[in-house]
């Protein structure tokens, strides 16, 4: 039986006789089956520690530690809490004995005496299910996995291009500046002023906020509602905070001073009620 390939099978039973039944019954139905045997619960827990067990028939009535407790300690390891475990009994035989296994994670319950065949049918089921469970358990946590990278790509992807949109804004912003200069050493302080307000509009921003609301919107939100009131310009220096640009970066970008920059940082902070100590970045990137 292919089912029953290279598995290891316990049989835990009190009963030599009924251990070396159903141990000669199972050996040689498939290749590189072992059956291993336990006469009580606590051989049972020692042997589920040490070795690769994928099934156990668990006697009910057994000394040092019945099958009901063998079984809440087998569902109760790390090990032993997917194992599929079949308790066989021929004294705790009722209805209410079934309810009660079944309940403290039993995979299955049959009533002694039983023959043989059977008790290899309902293993061979075990094992079956237990097999399917494990391939399904597999599947979706390869696909856990698939869309954690594919989220982590875009991520990055997102990331990337809102950093390469800064630094067109930063550049534009640089050469914007350029010219404001030249143009004010030819005392046209008019056309300065025009490429003044140029630098500071904040229409180019409206599409920086929407790119950046698409993976990170609870982030705009959390400052939007933050109890500090921050403005607009606090709103975006923290962004940019977020994003890892330097406070030379940021300087270009807002065509402002280190200086406003400082006083910016210390406003935010007062806001935030940080403490001196306390990273203003760090507090940022772990909203």
């Amino acid at each position: 039986m292919q089912v029953f390939e290279n598995k290891t099978i316990l049989v835990a039973d009190d009963d030599p006789g009924n251990r070396e039944l159903v141990i000669s019954t199972m050996l040689g139905l498939a290749k590189g089956i072992k059956v291993l045997s336990a006469a009580d619960g606590g051989k049972v827990m020692e042997i589920i520690e040490k070795r690769n067990v994928d099934a156990v028939l668990l006697d009910w009535d057994m000394p040092v530690l019945d099958g009901l407790e063998t079984l809440k300690q087998i569902r109760s390891s790390e090990k032993g809490k997917f194992i599929p475990v079949i308790i066989y009994t021929g004294v705790m035989t009722s209805t209410g004995s079934l309810v009660t296994a079944l309940q403290e994670g039993a995979t299955d319950f049959v009533r002694k005496p039983t023959e043989p065949i059977e008790l290899i049918a309902r293993i061979q089921s075990a094992l079956t299910l237990h097999s399917e469970f494990s391939k399904r358990l597999q599947l979706e946590q390869e696909n856990a996995s698939m869309k954690s990278q594919l989220l982590q790509n875009e991520i990055e992807n997102l990331r990337s291009e809102l950093s390469g949109y800064l630094a067109q804004l930063a550049r534009k912003n640089e050469v914007l500046a350029e010219v404001r200069d030249m143009v004010l050493h030819g005392e046209r302080a008019a056309a300065g002023a025009h490429i003044d307000s140029i630098i500071e509009g904040e229409a180019y921003w409206d599409e920086f906020f929407q790119r950046f609301n698409s993976f990170d919107k609870k982030f705009l939100d959390l400052l939007a509602q933050h109890p500090g009131e921050l403005s607009l310009s606090e709103q975006k220096f923290c962004l940019l905070l977020r994003l890892g640009m330097s406070s030379k970066d940021i300087s270009s970008l807002l065509n402002i001073t280190p200086a406003a920059i400082e006083k910016k940082r210390y406003r935010i902070r007062k806001k935030f009620e940080l403490d001196p100590t306390e990273s203003l970045e760090r507090y940022i990137n772990s909203l």
